[in-house]
C-alpha cells in the first residue's frame, strides 16, 4: 500500500505512559483530542502540557462524574 494512503496512528497515552490518577488520564485524553484534531501524530509536548494545563485548570473543579465523562468524549471522539 502506498504510504500516503496510510492512516496516521495517534497514541493515546502519548504525555503518560501509565496514567495513575485523573489529572493524567485527561492530560493523555485532551492530547489525543488535540492530535487528532490537528491531524498531527507528533504534536509538540510542550504546547500540548500547556494546553492541557490550562484546560484542566477551568474543569477541575467540576463533579468527578462530569470530569470523566469529558475524559471519555475526548478519547472516544
Amino acid at each position: 500500500m502506498q504510504t500516503f494512503l496510510t492512516t496516521p496512528k495517534y497514541n493515546k497515552f502519548y504525555i503518560y505512559k501509565t496514567p495513575t490518577n485523573q489529572h493524567q488520564r485527561f492530560c493523555n485524553a485532551f492530547g489525543y483530542y488535540q492530535m487528532v484534531n490537528a491531524r498531527n501524530p507528533a504534536y509538540p509536548k510542550i504546547s500540548l502540557c500547556t494546553e492541557c494545563t490550562n484546560a484542566w485548570k477551568e474543569i477541575r473543579c467540576k463533579p468527578q462524574d462530569e470530569i470523566e465523562t469529558l475524559i471519555k468524549y475526548k478519547v472516544c471522539w
